[in-house]
């Protein structure tokens, strides 16, 4: 412990950091430890005895296994309280991380026997890693490494277990009967809970539910923004389950969840060109999922306002639906002259959208807006995509961005707290490596301003 403790000392995000210690303990003192410090990452230094379970102590001192059913189900108890990561540095671990994982993000484990320094060098270039503000994933493969350069040949014994590819991990699997892929995708704090057999419309009640976590919060918690690392994993996921739609044609996609604005478009690009996808949104009296209504919808006054200018130099897409965009924030971050268009609906407000109808027709007018572009305005200049609204319409924005005819797209994140507020966006249709698509934003200071 005292070499984890050094290196979140020297690390350049070391503020963000706490480590708390509890030696010799006994199932309560672990109950208790998740209750009182309310932990991001659990590290387990001891003793593992594979399919037995881990060792604690009881209240005599006492070696004490602690039934893997069991840890898994109290890990569970804190997977919506702030645990992201579990790091058990024991031998023969593998079947409690396997365990763990169905409830938790990231999880390691030991799969043979480890030695100590080997146990001791993979947590030290872990916690280097995490320090230095990387995901748990490059942290992971960063003390594996640590191992390695130490000349121990156990740099294979470390195994990653992710949440997210609890399902996907199996994607050539087939299921027998009718099933609807529910993708819960989430890039903040985990508020809410799955949707269930209620939330869903009539026809489809008879459909074996499949639900998958795409959960991107690691590298969006306290201290750390790793869109970068949010890109490579969105393009990772894709792959994957696209395999599991290939093997199961006939299965239905539902989405839904709480996630950064960029990564919602950057997913409905990603299923531009696969059949339709039911969509949820969250209930905000009852904390419950419901699909959108198919059924007549109220009007929400559609407005386009294109503002030309001659020679832009860049193009800006305000997409207004739950707030307004303020013009000022965007040129905080564009140089001038840029076009402006605003797409917006006659009462911006929260919770405006909760038809397929209404979200079609904002699509139609969006894809048309880029359509225009396209044909008139030269393919050089990028077009830079600002949006206020519901999840479930930024994803199905991000399914009408052409592959192949639109202008380079980027939406960008709004941030409240930082300066300039549109501090960091991503490339949508771009085939850049992941750190390029991803585009950190620098405020434009007017002559006037200087």
């Amino acid at each position: 412990m005292r070499e984890i403790d050094a290196g979140l000392r020297r690390a350049k995000q070391r503020e963000q950091f706490t480590l708390e210690q509890k030696w010799a303990v006994r199932p309560d003192d672990l109950r208790r430890a998740l209750l009182d410090y309310n932990p991001q990452i659990v590290h387990f230094c001891g003793h593992g005895a594979g399919n037995q379970g881990l060792v604690l102590e009881n209240d005599v001192g006492e070696a004490q296994f602690l039934p893997t059913n069991a840890l898994a189900s109290l890990f569970k108890l804190f997977a919506n309280r702030g645990v992201e990561c579990v790091v058990l540095n024991a031998c023969y671990a593998e079947v409690q991380a396997e365990a763990i994982s169905q409830h938790i993000n990231y999880v390691m484990g030991m799969s043979d026997e480890i030695s100590d320094d080997a146990a001791v060098k993979f947590a030290i270039g872990f916690y280097d890693a995490v320090g230095a503000g990387w995901s748990y994933e490059d942290a992971y493969e960063l003390g594996c490494n640590a191992i390695a350069l130490e000349g121990i040949p156990e740099e294979l014994t470390p195994v990653l277990k992710k949440k997210d590819r609890l399902i996907i991990s199996n994607s050539n699997v087939q299921f027998s009967q009718r099933t609807l892929f529910a993708v819960r995708h989430h890039s903040f704090e985990l508020l809410t809970g799955l949707i269930s057999e209620e939330d869903l419309s009539n026809n489809i009640r008879d459909y074996k539910f499949q639900h998958i976590e795409f959960d991107q919060s690691s590298f969006f918690t306290v201290g750390i923004c790793d869109p970068s690392s949010a890109v490579k994993q969105n393009e990772n996921f894709v792959t994957d389950f696209l395999k599991l739609f290939k093997a199961n044609p006939e299965a239905k996609i539902g989405y839904y969840g709480i996630v950064h604005i960029p990564l919602q478009f950057c997913v409905g690009y990603a299923f531009s060109t696969w059949p339709k996808v039911l969509l949820f949104e969250l209930d905000r009296n009852t904390n419950c999922w419901y699909q959108l209504a198919s059924s007549d919808s109220p009007e929400i006054e559609l407005n386009v306002i294109i503002s030309r200018v001659k020679n832009p130099v860049a193009v800006a897409i305000r997409i207004a639906i739950s707030f307004d965009i303020l013009k000022s924030d965007v040129d905080d971050v564009l140089s001038q002259p840029y076009e402006d268009i605003l797409i917006q609906i006659g009462k911006r407000q929260i919770d405006a959208v909760g038809h397929y109808s209404q979200v079609n027709k904002i699509c139609q007018a969006f894809r048309q807006v880029l359509d225009d572009l396209h044909n008139r305005l030269d393919k050089s200049l990028v077009v830079h995509i600002f949006y206020t609204g519901p999840v479930s319409l930024g994803f199905s924005l991000g399914r009408r961005i052409s592959r192949t005819i639109h202008h380079q797209v980027i939406v960008y994140n709004y941030t409240a707290n930082t300066q300039p507020c549109y501090a960091w966006g991503i490339k949508i249709n771009s085939n850049d490596t992941p750190a390029s698509r991803v585009v950190w934003t620098t405020p434009i200071i007017t002559k006037t301003q200087e």
